[in-house]
């Protein structure tokens, strides 16, 4: 069922994608794939509260993350 299954994001579109992949180019989408850009951030939000700061790596390079909550004025 989640063979292939890929989260993605688009530089083009600024879009985030769920989808399968092709098995023979794990990097191309296969029909089907969906904007999940709101539920993504959502999830990001909900798991980076308000006054967070960590640090992050992707085995390449480390990030510093800090979220701050903007008062509307």
């Amino acid at each position: 069922m989640y063979d292939n299954l890929k989260i993605g994001f688009s530089p083009l579109t600024g879009k985030v994608y769920l989808g399968k992949t092709l098995k023979s180019d794990p990097n191309m989408w296969s029909e089907g794939k969906r904007d999940i850009t709101n539920n993504f951030l959502q999830v990001v939000l909900n798991k980076f509260e308000p006054g967070t700061e960590t640090g992050i790596t992707d085995g390449k390079k480390q990030y510093f993350i800090t979220v701050r909550e903007v008062e509307k004025g």
